[in-house]
């Protein structure tokens, strides 16, 4: 694969409607944050995920996931209180755990479940201790 903004919106068609120099800067931004010679056969992925999360917190990709067939919902989260009554149902949700992590890293990825999906993969190309090396 190769980090560009149409392998990207090939994976990731959600994104398709945020503007091109959007895409390209966080793609720039991805190879220049994570170390290709240190992931390997993961770093397009890795990439792609990084660029996904941050796009995600900045643009409204509603309308992308309606005609891409996707979750509308992408980041429900996990259910952290629940109540009912007669108005009605009531919830809140955080997205995981890691959100009240003291660990800014974690803390920042949790956010999204492009984030989410990066920590996971991130922790498989690379042992924790070379993650803070």
């Amino acid at each position: 694969m190769t980090v560009d903004r149409i392998t990207f919106l090939a994976e990731f068609p959600e994104f398709a409607n945020v503007a091109p120099t959007a895409v390209d800067r966080r793609l720039a931004q991805s190879a220049i944050a994570l170390n290709p010679g240190r992931l390997g056969m993961w770093y397009d992925d890795l990439c792609f995920l990084w660029s996904a999360h941050y796009l995600y917190l900045r643009f409204d990709i509603g309308s992308g996931l309606d005609t891409n067939g996707l979750n509308e919902q992408e980041n429900q989260g996990v259910t952290t209180s629940q109540s009912a009554s007669t108005n009605g149902l009531a919830s809140s949700t955080s997205v995981s755990a890691l959100v009240s992590s003291d660990n800014a890293i974690n803390a920042d990825f949790s956010r999204t479940q492009y984030g989410l999906e990066f920590l996971s993969l991130l922790r498989q190309a690379l042992p924790p201790a070379m993650l803070c090396s």
